[in-house]
């Protein structure tokens, strides 16, 4: 598998959100199965997170047949893919943003990205039936999960939503007081990411 061969990106220092009222756009981009969910290493001069989703990863191997890359690329095949499915992905680490967004795209889903729960809400609201899953992290300043979730909720009852932290306990308690369709715990891998995206818009 290629996330075998592939060592851990370290998304480092954080990244101080930055609240925008932008319309939805839908993302589609190819990502390796990199360790997804840390944090970045540094920013550019502009302020965003160096990040490059197109750019391929190097593999951990260098020394590796090419017989033995192909095998594992062409592993990838076998994860679970989408069929067009729209994803809003919230996230105040605009670096986790786009690996996630890249990795989801790549794999057959639409994607747009939130920088806080707040536009996650603005833009759920000016059109609720666009969106078929959102995948939210647990702690974010201004409008976290746990406050956003119940607003989702409100605005449309049936919608999924995943919600991604570094620690299974506080979910667990958050999953007690509000429904939660899956949860993924940071840092995730692709293969990881898919499969419980997958798992929670077939789950009745």
């Amino acid at each position: 598998m290629l996330s075998a061969l592939v060592p851990p990106v370290a998304i480092g220092s954080a990244v101080k959100p930055r609240l925008r009222r932008t319309q939805m756009s839908w993302f589609r981009a190819p990502v390796s199965t990199a360790i997804l969910g840390t944090r970045s290493t540094g920013s550019s001069a502009g302020g965003e997170a160096a990040v490059t989703p197109r750019k391929t990863i190097p593999l951990a191997r260098p020394a590796a047949s090419s017989a033995a890359v192909v095998a594992a690329f062409a592993g990838k095949t076998a994860l679970p893919a989408g069929k067009g499915e729209r994803i809003l992905v919230v996230d105040d680490e605009e670096s986790v943003l786009a690996m996630t967004r890249a990795a989801l795209g790549n794999y057959g889903y639409l994607v747009s990205t939130a920088v806080s729960g707040m536009e996650a809400v603005a833009r759920f609201r000016e059109d609720p039936g666009a969106i078929d899953l959102v995948i939210t992290d647990f702690a974010m300043p201004f409008m976290d999960g746990p406050a956003m979730i119940p607003v989702l909720r409100k605005i449309r009852p049936d919608i999924k939503i995943i919600v991604a932290s570094g620690s299974e306990d506080p979910v667990e308690n958050l999953s007690k007081n509000f429904k939660i369709d899956g949860f993924v715990l940071k840092p995730f891998t692709t293969e990881g990411l898919l499969t419980i995206v997958r798992q929670s818009l077939v789950k009745k």
